[in-house]
Parts: C-alpha cells; sequence; structure tokens
C-alpha cells in the first residue's frame, strides 16, 4: 500500500558521495543481501545526515564549502604548473656555471638548496672527486652565488616569486580539503567505528566517559586512532604537510602534490585495486620466487664458484676499462665478482639478474671443453624458464585476470543498475510493459532513497506515536526482518494486473454469451435441417405419384376423402 510520511529535515543533506559508494558496493549477486547491507548503512547514513545537518550552522564550514569546488578541482592542475615551476629553476641554477670570478668552473651543480656549500675546482683535471676546491677563495656559501648573467638572476628570482605564490594557494587548497573532509567524515567514522566494535552510540560512549576518567582516556585515544585509520584521510593530510615542507624546507616537495590524480580519477583507482585486491596470491608468489632464487645462489655459490681467481669464478664480470681511480688516487681492476659469498650472489641474482632478464649476465663464457659448461647452460635456462618466464609471468597474469575481474564486475553493476529495480527486483522489461516504465518505477514508486527517509522516519519518531504501518514497520527494523519490502511485486504492477483481471473477466462473459448464441442457432440450424428434410422427402413423395396416374388417383380420392370426413356435417 501507498503511506505518506514527512520526512526529518535532515535527509536533504544526503550525500552524493555515499550514494555512490552504496550503489557500487553493495553485494548484488546474493539474493536479498543487497537489501540487507541497505538496511545495516541505514544508520550510517542517519548519522551522516545528521551530523551534515549541524555543521550547516558552523561559519567556518559555510567558507570551505564556498571554496570546495575550485579547491578540489584545481588542486592537480596548480600542482602541475608549481612542478613546471621546479624544473624550470632547477635547470637555471644547475645550467648556469660561474658563481665567482675565481670560480670559474662549475662542475659539481650542487647549488641548488640555500645553505648548501659549493666548492670551486682547482688546476688537476684529472681529478675525479665531487667536491671543488679553490685555494685563494676556499669554499663559499651558496648564498654568495650569483648567476653568469643578469637574465638568470632575474628570471630565478621571478620562477621563485611565481612558485611561492603558487604553493600558497596550494596550501590553502589543501588545508580546504583536508579540513571539509575530516569536518565531515571524522566524527561519522568514529561514531560507525564505536557502533560496531563496542555497540554503543556516541551519546552513550560520552555518558560513559564522564564517568570513568579510564574510559575517557580510552575514548580520546581511539577516537584519533579511529580518525586516521581512514586512508583517505591520511593522505590530505600527507598532501598538506607536503605542501608545508615544499615553501619551507625545499621545493622537491612539490611533486608529492601530483600523487592527487590517484585519488580523483576512477580508473587510477582500479589500477591499485587490480593490485592490492589479490595481493596475497601476488605476495605469496613472489615469496616463492625468492625462495627459488636463493636456491639459484647456494647453488651456483657451491657448484659454480670453484675458486676466487678469474679465471675459475663464473660470477665475474669485467667492467670493460683496464684502470680506474679511486679517491686516493689508486688504481683498481674494475671487474667484479658477483657472487662472493651467498648474501651477496643472492643480492646479485635477485636484483641484477631480474632486471637484465638472464642470469648469464653476471656470468662469463666458458669454453665447451670445460667441465662446468654443461651445468652452467642447465643452471642458465632454468633461471630463464622457471624465475623469468613462468614465475613473472604468473605475476603478470595475476594482476591482468584482477583487471579482467574488475571490469566484469563494473559491467555487471552498471546492468543491475540500469535494468533492475534496487527494492522489488522487478526488471526493466517488465516494468516498462506493465508498469508504467521503469525509470518512472524507480523514481517515484520503489526510490530507494525514499525507503532509506523511512527508516530514519521510523527511527527518529516516538514509538508512542506510531500509528498502524509504522508500528508494523518498526517492529520488523527491530527484528531486523525485511519482508515487508516489496519482492517482484509493486502497485503498479498490482494495478496493471487487476485491468487485465478484469478484461480477461469481461472476455469469458462475452465468450461466454457468444457461445450460448452460437449453441441457440446451432440449435436452430439443425431445426430448419429436420423441417427442410421433411419437406424433401414430401416433396419426393409428391413427385413420385405425380409420375404415375394411379397412385395420383388413390391420392386425390385419399385427400378428397380427408377433406369430406374432416368437413363433415354433423346430424342434428
Amino acid at each position: 500500500e501507498r503511506v505518506q510520511f514527512r520526512f526529518p529535515s535532515f535527509c536533504i543533506h544526503l550525500s552524493e558521495e555515499s550514494k555512490q559508494k552504496l550503489l557500487w558496493t553493495v553485494d548484488r549477486d546474493t539474493p536479498g543481501r543487497q537489501l540487507y547491507e541497505f538496511f545495516q548503512e541505514s544508520e550510517h547514513f542517519r548519522s551522516e545526515m545528521k551530523h551534515l545537518e549541524k555543521l550547516q550552522s558552523v561559519h567556518v564550514w559555510q567558507i570551505l564549502m564556498r571554496n570546495k569546488s575550485w579547491a578540489t578541482h584545481s588542486m592537480f592542475a596548480i600542482g602541475v604548473l608549481a612542478n613546471m615551476l621546479v624544473v624550470s629553476i632547477d635547470f637555471i641554477e644547475r645550467d648556469d656555471a660561474i658563481l665567482q670570478p675565481k670560480c670559474t668552473d662549475y662542475r659539481g651543480k650542487t647549488c641548488r638548496l640555500k645553505g648548501d656549500t659549493v666548492n670551486c675546482v682547482d688546476g688537476d683535471r684529472t681529478n675525479y672527486r665531487y667536491s671543488f676546491y679553490d685555494p685563494e677563495e676556499g669554499e663559499l656559501p651558496v648564498s654568495e652565488c650569483g648567476f653568469t648573467e643578469q637574465a638568470y638572476d632575474t628570471a630565478h628570482q621571478v620562477l621563485g616569486i611565481l612558485l611561492t605564490i603558487l604553493g600558497v594557494v596550494l596550501c590553502f587548497c589543501s588545508v580546504t580539503i583536508f579540513m571539509l573532509y575530516a569536518m565531515q567524515s571524522g566524527p561519522v567514522r568514529q561514531e560507525k567505528e564505536w557502533r560496531e566494535r563496542y555497540n554503543m552510540s556516541i551519546k552513550d560512549v560520552h555518558e560513559k566517559a564522564r564517568k570513568s576518567l579510564k574510559f575517557a582516556i580510552e575514548f580520546v585515544v581511539l577516537s584519533v586512532v579511529y580518525l586516521f585509520m581512514d586512508l583517505k584521510l591520511l593522505f590530505f593530510c600527507f598532501e598538506f604537510v607536503s605542501t608545508i615542507l615544499a615553501l619551507s624546507i625545499s621545493k622537491y616537495f612539490f611533486a608529492f602534490l601530483l600523487v592527487d590524480i590517484a585519488v580523483r580519477d576512477k580508473d587510477l583507482k582500479n589500477v591499485f585495486r587490480a593490485v592490492t585486491d589479490h595481493g596475497r596470491s601476488i605476495l605469496v608468489t613472489a615469496l616463492f620466487g625468492a625462495i627459488l632464487i636463493y636456491f639459484f645462489a647456494i647453488f651456483g655459490l657451491v657448484t659454480l664458484q670453484t675458486a676466487p681467481a678469474e679465471g675459475d669464478t663464473t660470477f665475474y664480470e669485467d667492467g670493460g676499462v683496464t684502470e680506474w681511480a679511486d679517491p686516493d688516487g689508486e688504481a683498481f681492476d674494475p671487474a667484479f665478482n658477483w657472487c662472493h659469498d651467498l648474501w651477496q650472489c643472492t643480492a646479485s641474482i635477485m636484483t641484477a639478474g631480474l632486471r637484465k632478464s638472464d642470469i648469464g649476465e653476471l656470468m662469463i663464457d666458458r669454453p665447451s671443453s670445460d667441465h662446468l659448461y654443461v651445468w652452467q647452460m642447465i643452471y642458465m635456462f632454468l633461471f630463464w624458464a622457471l624465475i623469468i618466464i613462468i614465475l613473472l609471468n604468473i605475476i603478470f597474469g595475476i594482476i591482468i585476470d584482477t583487471f579482467g575481474e574488475l571490469r566484469t564486475n563494473k559491467l555487471k553493476v552498471e546492468e543491475n543498475m540500469e535494468n533492475t529495480c534496487f527494492i522489488c527486483q522487478c526488471d526493466r522489461f517488465t516494468l516498462d510493459v506493465s508498469g508504467g516504465g521503469f525509470e518512472k518505477h524507480i523514481k517515484q514508486e520503489h526510490n530507494m532513497w525514499d525507503y532509506l527517509f523511512m527508516i530514519c522516519h521510523i527511527r527518529e519518531k516516538d514509538q508512542n506515536d506510531y500509528n498502524g504501518w509504522e508500528g508494523y514497520v518498526a517492529m520488523k527494523l527491530k527484528e531486523k526482518e525485511l519482508d515487508f519490502f516489496p519482492h517482484l511485486d509493486a502497485i503498479s504492477l498490482a494495478e496493471v494486473k487487476a485491468r487485465d483481471q478484469e478484461e480477461a473477466r469481461k472476455q469469458r462473459e462475452m465468450a461466454l454469451t457468444t457461445a450460448k448464441t452460437v449453441q441457440k442457432l446451432e440449435t436452430t440450424v439443425d431445426m430448419l435441417f429436420t423441417d427442410q428434410k421433411k419437406l424433401m422427402d414430401e416433396l419426393a413423395r409428391v413427385h413420385h405419384r405425380l409420375d404415375d396416374p394411379a397412385e395420383m388417383a388413390k391420392t386425390v380420392d385419399a385427400i378428397v376423402e380427408g377433406i369430406g370426413s374432416r368437413f363433415a356435417l354433423t346430424p342434428l
């Protein structure tokens, strides 16, 4: 039946983010599960809407809401501009070579942060040290460094001012986004956690905290923990801290603001989900791969590393340079033994072997006459087949399959939302044909948010003021029985069904009337056929008598006699 009720005033603050989250995360595969999850989330929706209604009277919230749209949409764009300025400033600082008249060759290019120390190169160009020193000037602080041309200095100052302005704007945007999200979701999340973990409303928690100091301390600590369990809130906090660090310490912290696109873009979210949804499978497979690499390291160290000398060592790479100068000026052979001990061997195979996709890159070539030649070939082939081909492809396959699964689930959810009523589960075809239209049905007759408002109305109203249907629904909600929701049925379908039944009844009556009329006609036709047959028989007999004069005479006499007897006078 249709019911009328006045929904609470806070229901107008139902947020679009919460609606979309429920629509996309609810279980639509298990029959009846989506209504149960909808019922479970109804209390969270009610708390959130009541909280948002309270925030409308907060002046700070009103200011933040007026700036929410442009702050949210411009955060990434301004971050890109800031990083472009960072690249330009860094290019200017590193491209200019002359710092002071006696610093004629700025090779270190470390003049990038105020307070760093810059040294000048001496005349010995064979010294490959990364510190440069001039005997007359010594070490020069960056604050005394200048640019070769005035244009560089002017451009550096202008770009620095622009970067500072963008940094201030980014700081304001990050503060706005962080405070909006913290004020909106923080208290609601805390209330939800207390309700789910301790089965206590936030009102009961506050009352208990007033009575017990120990519980009050526990309440404060756990509330902070619950607040920062929200990863999205942590990310917004991270953006704010990165902006402050970029303005105060180093401009390179602006780079972290580019990660904002990962939170805004749905496709990138699916990319991360493809890795995290089956993260355990990927980690277990990677762990097994590390174990296999450890086996390869042991086998290579014990079997193929027969001696530390270059001629008898398999994992011995020639650097291609016969002499190299270390910081002390001493020459040394750049050839390197990749498998000196088990730890080094494992690390070398796990890093260089995987990066180069061939462990043979770390091993010297042996002639076919060498007794280790066959073992080395088998060793390299097994590493390539087991680790590079099979194991890595298993990991990539898990990620690709997860992408396919996410895409399939998304299409299933979209199809369900577009073709099935959330409340009664009636399909679009049935409602379009017999229910007055699917879109009209889900927006007017079975609007799922109207059912949410009904639940909020029942929970907000005093139970002593319930009428008949309100008391019935309240009892069902208390017992967590959801059979009051319509299932494969709707009033529009019932009305159409009633009309169809009435039309069918009329058609049956018309059919019965027609059948009776036809039956009467059949009886009349049968009688006419009988009379016609008798007449035809009589005509046949008359025709026979006309053909025979004697019979005709007898017939005439019989007729006359019959007439005479019929009209004979009765004696007085």
